[in-house]
């Protein structure tokens, strides 16, 4: 700890005796002591190194204590520094005018050692009070200066933030209201879970992990053409699952739809149809690297005096089509190729595979969100036990094994919010 300054204390007094004494008195208290023989003499001292305390007599030739007091009272830099006056007066008017000029109290000579003691460590006391607290009167001035501008800065700041706020609900209102027009437009885009074909059993969920979604379904009856009028009935059916979400992958979704409605019922061969939606589709990607996973299936069920149905499909990126037999038995049909709008149709195709159907015989098309499905643990659903559902699921009809699979996942997930769409088609013949 750093030990307390000394006292300094400025005696003024003409007489050398009275210095001596008072100097020698204030010495052995251990307070910094000195001598000013006349008044030009003590403000040239107090003008060099600031005193806490000025003894000060009154009668002295040239300039008296009286106007040294006065010149120290009217400078801003002695003006708080206490005066002690001296005099061997006794008279009334001399102790007036002194506490008049500035004077904070009165000693007669002759001088009582413990007199001048007592009230010399009073006053440096009240001194070294008053300085205290005129250090915390200026630190809470500091303090309020510095409160009054950091409310200021925070008004400032409220206020920014109330404008942000403001326009962070505008923005999220017509994003809002931009989102509500997309799904409107997928809504309208999303055709029955159940098309009324009797020849086939289709049925179709799809369900996005957030508002708006990537995944969808499609379906087609293809018309025979004019000519050969006793061409079989085929049917077209089909499964998307677009990059991203929000309204970019909306506006993809809607254009992919809209290309497969435009081309399916031209009936050309599966990879054909995909070649064309990939490169229809690359114009709308190529700049923000989105793309569609897509699966096409065309189906001709078993006709009358038939006993086996065909299958022919081309898969673009999506989890290839399972197959379930009537007998319980399930498959994964290998079919494979690259998602449609990255532009690699012409270096690797769309390879097609063509498959036999029995009565009683399903075909399951489905996005990787039942894949990538996590429960609490964090595990995957897992394409492992996507095939065990599938082998143990029931298929008196396509609703019964597409309940028994959103049943499965929904038990396996839990309580654990989704984080991509699933969509599933069951078919069945």
């Amino acid at each position: 700890m750093t030990e307390a300054k000394p006292s300094y204390i400025l005696i003024v007094d003409d007489n050398p005796a009275n210095l001596s004494i008072l100097t020698h008195m204030l010495n052995e208290r251990g307070y910094l002591v000195r001598p000013a023989i006349s008044g030009p003499l003590a403000l040239k001292a107090v003008q060099r190194n600031l005193p806490d305390l000025v003894l000060l007599d009154i009668l002295m030739p040239g300039m008296d204590g009286f106007e040294v007091c006065q010149h120290l009272k009217a400078n801003a830099e002695t003006q708080d520094i206490p005066v002690i006056f001296l005099s061997a007066l006794n008279d009334v008017i001399d102790k007036v005018k002194a506490f008049r000029v500035g004077g904070i109290d009165y000693i007669t000579k002759p001088f009582q050692v413990e007199e001048v003691l007592a009230r010399v460590e009073n006053h440096l006391a009240l001194r070294q009070m008053r300085e205290k607290l005129k250090k915390k009167n200026a630190d809470l001035n500091q303090e309020i200066t510095e409160r009054k501008r950091a409310e200021t800065e925070l008004q400032k700041t409220n206020s920014l933030l109330s404008e942000l706020n403001r326009r962070l609900a505008e923005l999220y209102g017509k994003m809002q209201a931009e989102l509500n027009m997309a799904r409107k437009i997928q809504e309208s885009l999303q055709p029955p879970t159940h098309p009324a074909w009797p020849e086939l059993d289709v049925q179709c969920y799809s369900t996005p992990a957030r508002e708006i979604g990537g995944d969808f379904y499609a379906y087609a009856a293809l018309t025979p053409s004019f000519a050969s009028l006793e061409e079989p009935k085929r049917f077209a059916v089909a499964v998307g699952d677009v990059t991203g979400k929000g309204m970019p992958a909306a506006l993809l979704m809607a254009v992919t739809v809209a290309l497969f409605r435009s081309i399916v019922m031209q009936g050309l061969a599966p990879s054909t149809l995909l070649y064309k939606i990939d490169e229809a589709l690359e114009s709308y990607t190529q700049d923000d690297e989105m793309n569609c996973a897509f699966c096409y299936l065309e189906i001709t069920p078993p006709q009358q005096g038939w006993a086996w149905g065909t299958a022919r499909m081309a898969n673009g990126g999506l989890i290839p089509p399972f197959l379930k037999r009537c007998d319980g038995s399930v498959s994964l049909l290998d079919v494979r190729g690259p998602p449609l709008g990255v532009g690699f149709r012409d270096l690797l195709g769309y390879p097609e595979c063509t498959i036999d159907l029995a009565p009683g015989d399903s075909l399951i098309l489905i996005s990787d969100g039942a894949l990538d499905a996590k429960n609490e643990r964090g595990e995957l659903f897992g394409f492992e036990r996507l095939e065990a559902t599938l082998t143990f699921a029931p298929a008196k009809n396509a609703q019964m094994l597409l309940n028994y699979l959103k049943a499965s996942i929904g038990t396996f997930v839990g309580k654990c919010e989704p984080n991509d769409d699933i969509t599933i088609v069951v078919i069945q013949v």
